[in-house]
């Protein structure tokens, strides 16, 4: 999202660098739906992002560079474990608010199962990394095997995103 305050411009408190953040008015119920749906607003939305290396972009980046050699293909496993823990939650999300959008039910199921998809890609892709390889040979095949990880990963992705918006064009 867009903040109005860069968070370097928030400055800092403590060693962590937390912060406060404090309301005042009324407490108001929350609309468990309306949530939901912004939950699926926001997923689709950073997956368009315009910024370099996010959303769709940042697996072309990735593609990119590891085509070119400017990251190893031991590069990052750090990464794919984020990237397979968020996409394993997303997963659970999808599958855990299916049943109170009927209309759309079938459509988070699919999501949830491509989301599933991409989450045993990165595994794949942190197996690879974790395994490395030194000599020439074994680090071109590792290379090769993590681009087709990562490719699996962006195409399932995609699918995901695709059928997000389709449940968005929906009114439940």
């Amino acid at each position: 999202g867009t903040f109005s305050v860069p968070w370097d411009g928030i400055g800092y408190a403590d060693p962590v660098n937390w912060f406060n953040v404090i309301v005042f008015g009324q407490r108001q119920p929350a609309d468990a739906r309306a949530l939901e749906v912004e939950a699926l607003r926001f997923a689709v939305e950073q997956a368009h992002s315009t910024r370099n290396g996010h959303g769709f972009s940042g697996y072309e980046t990735w593609l990119g560079a590891l085509t070119s050699g400017k990251i190893v293909a031991d590069g990052n496993p750090y990464a794919a474990r984020l990237l397979q823990e968020a996409r394993e939650q997303a997963a659970a999300f999808l599958s855990e608010i299916a049943p109170g959008m009927p209309q759309s039910a079938n459509a988070l199921i699919e999501a949830a199962e491509h989301y599933r998809l991409t989450a045993r890609a990165w595994a794949t892709y942190k197996e690879l990394a974790n395994a490395g390889g030194t000599d020439a040979m074994r680090h071109a095949e590792v290379c090769r095997n993590a681009s087709t990880a990562v490719r699996e990963a962006y195409d399932a992705e995609c699918a995901a995103i695709a059928l997000l918006e389709q449940v968005l064009s929906v009114k439940d």
